[in-house]
């Protein structure tokens, strides 16, 4: 018999959309999400496109405790006593009201439900004392669970290291929509010319930086390198808006960056910028972009992404990871491409082949799948 999985999300945004398309289509599960509505903050927006998906939305609310947000779905538990799954994927540590409830469904109300956590559980540079409050509360709640999907190899080392068993975990690499993302690199191939146009590019390369600008995303060294490299014939493109972006503004404007564009927020114009770009440039957080990138043949050059990086990267084949964030770090490999042609051809097309061979949203789905199946298997 079919067995019923529910996950647990706070939101389903654009970049989830091809993964939860993949799961509800899945035939060995019957997989449905319950989410929220978009939050008031506008930080957590879900997709317009939910047809395809099995999902029930619930109305929700956040609450500020001891100075975090919480994020709370109205009759969670009661949807939980209605459907009865087998399988409670709970998905990300940020909607732990999520899993606590999913974990008082369990002792309540059925104790044959099997629990999967699936999250980041780390992030690459971050330090987590054992003792501290936060770290205790979450490794009693990890009591609770039968299974571990990470959205990364170091999530799964971290966990290890924390004692739980490697049979437990499964890694799901967390990457972008690459059916969305490949189809459209596919599509605009031929019509370089014409974007670079478009945007009025003349540069012999092209350098992105994609995503929110704001301080943990460390936007403002993007621009420190568009100045050291003033005097070369290269665009620096800025897509994303946020707290930063008047200052940035101002800092171009007092050092006379011409080299540097603002984009703003893209929607589907993205997939245009990224056919014309050479590399990206993440200096702070972020993970989905890079997966995004390199479907189009992009190099990313990275410093402490989300951690995802370390699984997709490797260095001088499918782009760069940088273990300082400093302009004597990041210069040189940017003018290694500038100068070497056949190196930056090399590395973009190694880069487009390691996602669509290994990294893609069918096979992230099938990692979770696999996670289901192994806490099923575990009960037999």
């Amino acid at each position: 018999m079919t067995k019923k999985v529910l996950i647990l999300q706070r939101v389903i945004p654009d970049y989830r959309v091809g993964i939860f398309e993949t799961l509800s289509k899945n035939t060995t599960c019957n997989c449905k999400l319950l989410i929220g509505n978009d939050t008031a903050d506008g930080k957590a927006v879900n997709t317009d496109f939910l047809d395809k998906i099995a999902v029930k939305k619930l109305e929700s609310y956040t609450k500020i405790f001891f100075g975090r947000q919480f994020y709370f779905q109205k009759k969670l538990f009661q949807n939980l006593v209605a459907e009865r799954p087998d399988v409670i994927v709970c998905e990300a540590e940020s909607h732990f009201i999520g899993y606590l409830t999913a974990i008082f469904y369990k002792i309540f109300v059925n104790r044959n439900t099997k629990l999967l956590l699936w999250c980041f559980y780390t992030l690459p540079g971050s330090y987590y004392s054992k003792y501290s409050i936060r770290s205790m509360v979450k490794s009693f709640t990890r009591k609770f669970f039968e299974g571990f999907i990470s959205y990364h190899s170091l999530g799964k080392k971290f966990l290890m290291d924390m004692g739980i068993s490697d049979l437990k975990i499964t890694v799901a690499h967390n990457v972008c929509d690459t059916i969305k993302h490949l189809e459209q690199s596919r599509n605009l191939v031929g019509k370089k010319c014409q974007i670079r146009e478009k945007y009025g590019i003349e540069a012999d390369m092209v350098v992105l930086f994609a995503g929110s600008l704001v301080p943990t995303k460390r936007p403002d060294f993007f621009l420190e390198l568009a100045q050291r490299f003033k005097a070369s014939n290269m665009q620096f493109l800025v897509a994303g808006d946020g707290v930063c972006m008047s200052q940035m503004v101002e800092f171009t404007s007092v050092n006379g960056l011409d080299n540097v564009k603002f984009l703003g927020h893209l929607g589907d114009e993205i997939h245009e910028v990224f056919t014309i770009t050479d590399c990206l440039i993440l200096p702070g957080r972020g993970g989905i972009i890079i997966s995004e990138a390199m479907c189009y043949g992009i190099v990313p050059i990275v410093h402490q992404g989300d951690g995802i990086e370390l699984d997709l990267i490797q260095d001088n084949r499918t782009g760069f990871i940088q273990h300082q964030l400093s302009l004597d770090s990041f210069v040189p490999i940017i003018n290694k491409l500038l100068k070497d042609e056949y190196l930056l051809k090399n590395i973009q097309d190694n880069c487009k082949q390691v996602v669509t061979e290994h990294y893609t949203t069918e096979k992230m789905a099938e990692q979770v799948i696999k996670a289901v199946d192994k806490v099923l298997r575990k009960s037999c």
